[in-house]
């Protein structure tokens, strides 16, 4: 996956370090830091959250609506 702050620069879009991007519902959906770590969440209606991160890592887990990630 291509990050964020790539195509942020190519577009010559001034940001800034984290670059968090949340859904509708306020949960986190991508999160960019300036090391270059990216990683990305998606929610199902279950209350399941699946994550991949630019490590190569991937899974699942459940999501606390109290929680915050």
């Amino acid at each position: 996956m291509k990050k964020l702050s790539d195509t942020l620069k190519k577009l010559g879009i001034v940001f800034t370090f984290p670059i968090e991007i949340t859904n509708a519902n306020g949960k986190k959906t991508y999160s960019e830091y300036s090391t270059g770590y990216w990683v990305k969440y998606e929610y199902d209606s279950n209350g399941e959250t699946y994550f991949e991160d630019s490590d190569g890592h991937r899974g699942k887990y459940e999501y606390d609506a109290k929680e915050e990630l």
